[in-house]
């Protein structure tokens, strides 16, 4: 488990858009391992992924519904940047573990991912570090609509009118 502000596993800091889900979900289908089948190692993703996208964990049917049902399970876990890192990075720990001559993306590739989609985290075993999180927004002001716009002009002009 990486190590990051507790609150994070509670409220989201952050999502992941699009497409650095489907940057890591090709990642997945990647990985090679001799101890694993494809359809093994997509259940050890779906299964680290169910819990951080609400949903229950059982194991597909087939390769084919292995790899969709892991993709929805990263879509929902997108919510929560750090929880989906977290989830990503243990399960190739994991499959590591398992498998040492397993083939999966290590912390250099997982950061460039992050990095090249300016995502602010960086995976820094033991720990989950937050990049520019803390950046103070700058708050715009609200544009008038055509209508206030509309309604200003004719009190300013009414205002003239009265004044002269």
């Amino acid at each position: 488990m990486l190590q990051f502000e507790k609150s994070w596993r509670f409220t989201s800091p952050s999502s992941l858009e699009e497409d650095v889900v489907d940057e890591f979900y090709s990642l997945t289908l990647k990985i090679s391992s001799s101890r694993f089948s494809k359809k093994g190692i997509l259940e050890k993703f779906k299964r680290n992924f169910a819990p951080v996208s609400g949903r229950e964990f059982s194991e597909s049917t087939s390769v084919a519904w292995a790899q969709s049902d892991l993709r929805r399970f990263m879509a929902d876990a997108s919510t929560n940047a750090p929880m989906f890192i977290e989830a990503f990075y243990e399960t190739c720990v994991e499959i590591c573990h398992l498998d040492p001559d397993a083939a999966v993306p290590d912390i250099r590739i997982i950061n460039e991912v992050l990095s090249q989609n300016s995502v602010n985290y960086e995976v820094d075993p033991p720990r989950l570090i937050a990049r520019r999180l803390n950046a103070i927004s700058v708050m715009l002001p609200r544009s008038k609509s055509l209508s206030e716009s509309a309604h200003e002009t004719i009190r300013e002009s009414l205002e003239r009118v009265d004044n002269f």
